[in-house]
């Protein structure tokens, strides 16, 4: 994830935000016209009564806190590998000792064929925190503190882009948040965000969102996942406008 960041945005500033403060952005992006976003990295498993297909489990107190806390825009990366999913910790042969999923992470040198997919960008799907709240609801209201998504059900989620598109579109300002001319107003106008969005997702999820999912004291990260910070300057994001 961070190689096609860097890839599209040379100039880009990449650091793993703070996890255990009372906000979770830690942004130490420069004076000067950036957009700065989080990109909340979600890990797969075997889907039990399919375990060829791929399944991301939400980490639904991780979800609301985010939703809770006033900071950067958040955007979760939900991956669709291409390959089956119970080949994915599958022991190695000694005579080709690279997983299948390795090279189908860069899309070369893979049993698939370079005509069946390309790399990681191509299947990884970019949600944006709202957007992901509106589709859990739309199904049902969870009542444990865990959500299911089978991987095949992601590009049927209402704004899903995958991480090359949605790239795109921060280097054309049309994704990836809105530019602020420092930290300070950017602060300023995230806490306005939270508190615009908090009532929102409390009446799609429904109740007490602190009571029904205990969220813990900071962000510490939930489930398998990772968690990346990036601002971008304005030079390089609007460089296609």
């Amino acid at each position: 994830m961070a190689a096609d960041v860097l890839g599209r945005f040379p100039d880009a500033q990449l650091w793993a935000p703070t996890q255990r403060g009372s906000d979770n952005w830690d942004t130490a992006f420069q004076l000067g016209p950036t957009k700065c976003f989080i990109l909340e990295n979600k890990a797969t498993e075997p889907y039990a009564p399919k375990p060829t297909e791929h399944k991301i489990t939400i980490d639904l107190p991780q979800l609301i806190r985010y939703v809770d806390a006033a900071g950067a825009p958040v955007y979760y990366i939900l991956p669709a590998p291409p390959w089956a999913a119970m080949t994915t910790t599958a022991t190695l042969d000694p005579a080709a000792p690279v997983p299948e999923a390795s090279r189908c992470r860069t899309g070369r040198q893979c049993a698939h064929g370079a005509s069946v997919h390309g790399p990681f960008a191509d299947w990884a799907y970019v949600i944006d925190l709202f957007s992901l709240v509106t589709f859990i609801a739309s199904y049902r209201r969870p009542r444990g503190d865990s959500y299911s998504i089978p991987a095949r059900e992601l590009e049927k989620i209402r704004g899903a882009v995958t991480l090359d598109e949605f790239l795109e579109g921060v280097e054309l300002c049309h994704a990836g948040g809105v530019p602020y001319a420092d930290a300070a107003t950017a602060r300023q106008r995230w806490q306005a965000d939270a508190e615009n969005r908090r009532p929102l997702a409390m009446e799609l999820l429904g109740g007490d969102l602190n009571y029904r999912f205990r969220p813990e004291s900071g962000l510490a990260p939930g489930g398998r996942s990772g968690v990346l910070a990036v601002a971008v300057p304005m030079a390089v994001a609007s460089r296609s406008t």
